[in-house]
């Protein structure tokens, strides 16, 4: 028997929305592209290290740096991007940009939605009295901080249902009950698995 229990929120947009970029440099390019990731401040992950690539860097502020080259501009604009600035040598990008229905969609109104939920139960916990004034502060200016941090693509906190359904199947679990929370972001699985 296995039980899984988590928000109902699929914070792996980000890593999906760097395969797009690295996707959309590939074939502009026509070279590989790998990644340094420093989104996590002191710990940097290369992604797809490959001899002779083109490597493009995140900061721990969420923002893309991509070495320019002719016409790598007009491409990215092109493809959908909003530049933040477009020099000489370097284009810099936001990985997950409020401006783009798809990032605003995909990460940014699902993530509101969590953290709406866990401030609002805060709210109800300092109301009726459970949670006194200084702890919901803390408290809320918690969730203000971790809220912007995932809508910027910075942190991974929860996977989303569907991953977890899909491998739970590959290791060969048959899903028994899928129980969403009444009233807030959060879902239970039951799985078991044959010896």
């Amino acid at each position: 028997m296995f039980h899984f229990g988590t928000g109902n929120v699929d914070m792996k947009y980000s890593e999906r929305k760097i395969n797009k970029i690295v996707s959309d440099l590939e074939k502009y390019l026509g070279k590989s592209i790998s990644v340094l990731d420093n989104r996590d401040d002191g710990y940097g992950v290369e992604k797809n290290p490959v001899e002779d690539s083109t490597r493009i860097t995140i900061d721990n502020q969420g923002i893309v740096h991509i070495s320019n080259s002719e016409g790598l501009m007009d491409c990215l604009q092109g493809e959908g991007y909003n530049l933040i600035s477009a020099q000489d040598k370097e284009i810099t990008l936001k990985l997950i940009d409020p401006e783009l229905s798809e990032d605003r969609e995909g990460l940014i109104v699902p993530v509101d939605r969590y953290y709406n939920a866990i401030q609002a139960r805060v709210d109800n916990g300092h109301e009726s009295g459970s949670l006194d004034s200084e702890l919901a502060s803390k408290i809320g200016k918690g969730v203000v901080h971790e809220r912007s941090l995932a809508q910027k693509g910075l942190t991974e906190y929860y996977t989303g249902k569907q991953r977890i359904l899909e491998s739970l199947t590959k290791a060969g679990f048959r899903v028994g009950a899928v129980k969403h929370h009444e009233t807030e972001p959060f879902y239970n699985i039951t799985a078991n698995k044959s010896r």
